[in-house]
């Protein structure tokens, strides 16, 4: 309630927000932002490795289970706030739970957020980071994708975001604090990204 009465009261009109790992708590989310007249996307969070145990979903295929029940309760369920996937991030999600999400993806007609950093350990055959989302189908091009931060990307990068029609989510605030980098927007402006800016709360 605090969250979405913040939100309402901000300049905000628009929102794709990451919701957690917990269903009831992120169908709860949705049914108050419903209410509150905002238009947003909500996603339930998938992590299945990486994370402390508390947020850890207990395998692949209970983070799909609940995903897809997630997704067929609520796809239809409001009239403002929409599902959307929700990898954290590689490094929290394994290669099968990656694949099995672009099979819900597809399945379900989904956009897709997450965030965009490089990992080359994990992905040692991907080109940059963003392909390695794009090998597993969730990349954009053709449906609607959203990435955080995009701090680290490089030309190859920012070409295949423009070809795929990625979204990209800038987070001043949050580069700051974690000291993690500094996002090149007048670039990704001036190559004809779409730039938006996000906020942690």
């Amino acid at each position: 309630t605090s969250f979405v009465d913040h939100l309402r009261r901000s300049t905000t009109t628009r929102a794709a927000i990451f919701a957690t790992i917990h269903l009831p708590a992120t169908r709860l989310l949705m049914e108050k932002l419903e209410a509150s007249g905002l238009v947003t996307y909500v996603g339930k969070v998938n992590m299945n490795r990486n994370c402390p145990p508390y947020l850890r979903e207990l395998s692949t295929n209970h983070s799909l289970r609940d995903t897809e029940r997630w997704i067929l309760d609520t796809k239809d369920a409001f009239q403002r706030t929409k599902p959307i996937l929700t990898p954290r991030f590689i490094p929290s999600c394994t290669d099968d739970l990656m694949f099995g999400l672009a099979r819900l993806r597809e399945q379900y007609d989904l956009p897709v957020q997450s965030h965009l950093s490089w990992i080359r350990e994990l992905c040692p055959k991907s080109k940059f980071y963003g392909d390695a989302y794009d090998q597993f189908g969730l990349f954009g091009g053709g449906y609607p994708c959203i990435m955080a931060h995009c701090v680290h990307s490089s030309e190859a990068e920012e070409e295949r975001m423009l070809q795929n029609g990625v979204f990209v989510a800038h987070s001043p605030e949050s580069n700051m604090n974690l000291s993690s980098g500094v996002a090149p927007i007048s670039r990704y402006l001036k190559h004809g990204l779409h730039v938006g800016l996000a906020t942690d709360v």
